[in-house]
């Protein structure tokens, strides 16, 4: 793939400092953005890498995430219902447009997920730690219940939210997570039972 643009934003947060009666840097937010151009299709792919210097790996690097952002990734979701996965792509298609209305279309593939599951309780939360008691979705909702505030957040006060990409990157991931959890990897296990028993019948 042959480079053909290369561009870093860089965010910085400040925090006051007593000592110095100033505001000084506190975190810094990296996002480089880089398009590339396959040489034999002539077709082009825009990756994005972000960091955080405040997130680093047990050697002391900056974590990097790696996302690709054009053309849009949403994976084998053909197991999927046909309006939940409508759902999710078109929120994904949003996602570097206008970051709100992105997380308000995953929070709409949430509760649908719910719906379709049959999940009962009032909030989006409730329902989502119904259908992890039932073990439908998978017992990790008490480290995430914060991005699910956030998606509330988003639906309530649509106007008043702000999502920094790092925010929706984690929501996209989690809602993908349950999405292949109920519908993707079920059927993935079938298939490969189903495959596992003919070769044991032809062999």
């Amino acid at each position: 793939m042959q480079i053909v643009v290369s561009h870093n934003d860089q965010e910085v947060e400040y925090i006051f400092h007593a000592e110095y009666n100033e505001e000084v840097p506190w975190a810094v937010y990296d996002t480089l953005y880089t398009l590339y151009k396959c040489p034999v299709c002539s077709k082009v792919t825009l990756k994005s890498i972000e960091s955080f210097d405040g997130i680093k790996d047990h050697n002391g690097r900056v974590i990097e995430t790696e996302n690709i952002l054009y053309p849009i990734q949403t994976g084998d979701l053909k197991f999927v219902p046909e309006l939940i996965k409508s759902a999710f792509e078109s929120a994904l298609k949003t996602k570097n447009v206008d970051k709100v209305m992105c997380a308000i279309g995953l929070r709409r593939t949430l509760e649908m997920l719910c719906y379709d599951q049959g999940a009962e309780g009032r909030t989006l939360y409730k329902k989502l730690v119904d259908l992890s008691d039932k073990a439908i979705i998978p017992k990790v909702l008490d480290k995430v219940s914060h991005l699910i505030r956030d998606l509330g957040s988003a639906a309530a006060h649509e106007k008043d939210v702000e999502f920094d990409i790092h925010i929706i990157n984690d929501i996209i991931r989690f809602t993908r997570i349950f999405l292949d959890y109920v519908y993707v990897i079920p059927k993935e296990l079938i298939r490969i039972q189903e495959q596992f028993d003919l070769n044991e019948k032809e062999s």
